[in-house]
């Protein structure tokens, strides 16, 4: 066995012996023991032992935050020029970059201060963010912008599929004053959903060295529970089904417009008709074009 066999089995050993910890320390939350999951983490982080899924966590987090930054930076200074700024498309784009951002600065940040830099045990990399208050805050935001972004792409994607199928109400829906409105009460919706959760939540001091954790409160568990399902399903499997059904539609609608372009083609006898099918079929051709990549921007959010 080479030097490679070895290490791959080594590198295979390790992950077992990882899964079987991470399942057994997540058996134990709740049964029995005084402690949470969340509770258990701020002890277990600052052992000499490092897990993969740690390292991992650790250095690659923040490769994906800076890119995650500069690209929605980028993406919102592009939705916000002023020729940009005319199109309807634009205010869905540029509120789900801001929301990304937020995103990334109250969660993906957070949580990579709070668990993925190394400390001794018994130690807290940031004590602020574990203090009343705080804790409520960044829970509010964090909450607000991820539903929000999920929601934002559903909300982009429905505006493209009455552009698409429903071409006389396009005047009514698919222009700036009603993009702002369905924005604007997205925004509310998310606000109001995430306010449950700093309810929920408080900061405890846990293990033998008192450590201070922003996790649920003990006698809101099974209500926490319950909110945190209801919640990764309305900002993954929801919005992903509504979009997906949305973009299948509209690709359907699509086709079917181009097939029959095709046909008048071949049907008609008259020149004249021909070229002026031809003209439409050149314009619809480049909306057509237009509509797919915003439809590929949709899909690829969903799944992000």
């Amino acid at each position: 066995m080479d030097v490679g066999d070895t290490y791959i089995r080594d590198f295979l050993n390790d992950f077992i012996n990882d899964i079987k910890i991470n399942q057994s320390e997540y058996m134990s939350c709740g049964n029995g023991s005084n402690l949470t999951c969340d509770d258990q983490w701020p002890i277990n982080r600052g052992s000499d032992k490092r897990s993969i899924g740690s390292d991992v966590f650790t250095y690659v987090t923040p490769v994906i935050f800076a890119v995650g930054i500069t690209g929605n930076t980028i993406s919102l200074l592009v939705f916000l020029t002023k020729n940009m700024r005319k199109l309807s498309a634009s205010v869905y784009l540029a509120a789900l970059s801001t929301a990304d951002l937020m995103a990334l600065i109250f969660y993906v940040l957070v949580e990579w201060i709070r668990k993925g830099i190394p400390i001794g045990s018994g130690q807290v990399t940031a004590p602020f963010l574990e203090s009343n208050g705080v804790c409520q805050i960044i829970l509010f935001m964090s909450y607000s912008f991820r539903f929000l972004s999920a929601w934002l792409v559903a909300c982009f994607t429905l505006e493209r599929y009455i552009g698409v199928c429903h071409p006389l109400k396009r005047k009514d829906v698919c222009n700036l004053r009603s993009s702002k409105r369905i924005v604007f009460f997205a925004v509310i919706v998310s606000f109001v959903i995430a306010s449950f959760r700093p309810w929920l939540s408080e900061v405890l001091y846990v293990g033998p060295n008192n450590v201070p954790s922003c996790t649920r409160r003990p006698e809101h568990t099974n209500l926490s529970f319950i909110y945190d399902c209801i919640f990764v399903v309305c900002i993954t499997f929801l919005p992903f089904l509504v979009i997906t059904i949305l973009n299948t539609l509209i690709i359907r609608k699509l086709i079917i417009r181009n097939k029959r372009h095709r046909q008048d083609y071949f049907t008609t006898g008259d020149l004249e008709k021909h070229l002026t099918w031809t003209e439409r079929d050149d314009c619809n051709t480049e909306k057509e074009r237009k509509t797919i990549e915003l439809t590929k921007v949709s899909s690829s959010n969903s799944l992000t």
